[in-house]
């Protein structure tokens, strides 16, 4: 009978050793570069929707002790506007890195 001990897979893809590899990052960025402008667009989406999330609990806060409590709802409608217009972007833009993502690969 065969012995049943077998050698374990080796991984070629893999290096022992560190995390970082300089040599697959510029692998990496040479087959992005024909994508360069599409990969700037992503990644000022991407920065652009992290603004904005931290954004949405400080306008909720700002209508609620400017606004909700004084009565003003002038003021309050202006702030659901603006809320409104943030999901908004929110989603334009996290539809637009999705998409860009995808089409670069």
């Amino acid at each position: 009978m065969a012995d049943a001990r077998k050698t374990p897979a080796r991984n070629d893809d893999r290096e022992e050793g560190g995390s970082f590899d300089g040599r697959l990052l510029r692998r990496i960025i040479a087959y992005l570069m024909p994508y360069r402008g599409w990969v700037a667009l992503a990644f000022l989406s991407v920065m652009t929707v992290a603004f904005l999330g931290p954004l949405r609990p400080k306008l909720v806060q700002l209508a609620i002790d400017r606004h909700i409590v004084s009565g003003d709802l002038d003021g309050l409608q202006h702030m659901i506007f603006l809320l409104v217009l943030v999901l908004l972007g929110e989603g334009v833009l996290a539809f637009v890195n999705s998409y860009l993502t995808q089409w670069i690969g």
